[in-house]
């Protein structure tokens, strides 16, 4: 019986040290506890490393170039010692890399106080709850991570805050040809 509770034991204190990070079904409150940003390597990653960092929370998500590429990982990995894994350094992207299209702060802040709506697309880290984006504005299509929106001008900001949020841009308006 004792053997049994150690092992017990055992198992849920390795399921509980599991930091796998799922993309998939997210909320703003799950998204709060990861990091979105540039994964800097000492080398490229073998497809084994790729997955041990899966595992340990860090998913690999676009290659960039050469030892770069974009990822997604979880608050652990901010106190982790990057010096015993293959990863040399974590830069995760501020609200001002957010911005797609050539769209700065300033323009969008200004932007956000006109009256109006404007329509967006968003990348985000990984597909959302259904309901998820339904306060910022009317849903006009969406896959693969890619959601357009008519977003009241004020909310702007607040989307570009949304912890989901990969890249926005804001998408001019093109004019319609008379009939």
């Amino acid at each position: 019986m004792k053997k049994f509770l150690v092992l017990v034991s055992y198992f849920v204190l390795l399921s509980s040290c599991s930091h796998k990070v799922i993309l998939t079904d997210l909320t703003e409150a799950k998204c709060d506890k990861l990091q979105f940003g540039k994964v800097e390597f000492r080398r490229l990653p073998s497809e084994e490393e790729k997955a041990t960092l899966q595992k340990s929370g860090l998913v690999l998500q676009e290659y960039v170039f050469e030892n770069y590429y974009l990822g997604v990982w979880n608050g652990s990995w901010t106190k982790k010692n990057l010096d015993k894994t293959v990863v040399k350094a974590l830069y995760p992207l501020s609200e001002m890399d957010k911005l797609a299209g050539g769209l700065s702060m300033k323009e969008l802040k200004l932007k956000a106080e006109k009256p109006g709506s404007s329509k967006v697309l968003i990348q985000t880290l990984g597909s959302l709850k259904q309901t998820e984006l339904d306060a910022f504005g009317k849903m006009l299509f969406n896959k693969d991570n890619y959601y357009r929106l008519e977003v009241k001008n004020q909310s702007l900001l607040d989307l570009l805050d949304h912890s989901c949020v990969k890249l926005l841009n804001v998408m001019d308006e093109v004019p319609q040809a008379d009939e």
